[in-house]
């Protein structure tokens, strides 16, 4: 915690660029200790890595779907597209860009804004 409030202003601009519990002068085993022991109990669990596998397929199957509809010349998959983002992330996109519609955006801003 004194390591956080010690960084807090640096942690708030941006200009933070390490993890809080390495840069611990305090306790500078801790870091050590805790990778033993996420590697012990944690990453080797089957139930782990069978959730982190599922996740990963589960979200690239999301992504190439929806980069399809966006890269299709048929209105109708695009639409579907849409119906996977929201609306306020769509209506930021629009503002940002200048635009009036989702079908106005460019590619870069559909594939900025994926779900």
């Amino acid at each position: 915690m004194e390591n956080f409030k010690k960084n807090l202003n640096e942690i708030e601009d941006g200009s933070y660029n390490k993890e809080l519990i390495e840069d611990n002068e305090e306790k500078p085993d801790l870091v050590e200790k805790l990778k033993e022991i996420s590697n012990e109990k944690l990453f080797k669990s089957k139930d782990i890595v069978s959730l982190e596998l599922t996740g990963h397929s589960v979200l690239t199957g999301l992504l190439d779907y929806y980069i399809k509809f966006v890269f299709t010349s048929n209105k109708s998959y695009k639409k579907r597209a849409e119906r996977l983002i929201s609306g306020s992330v769509i209506r930021a996109a629009c503002n940002e860009s200048t635009v009036k519609t989702f079908e106005d955006l460019s590619d870069y801003y559909k594939l900025a804004i994926a779900p």
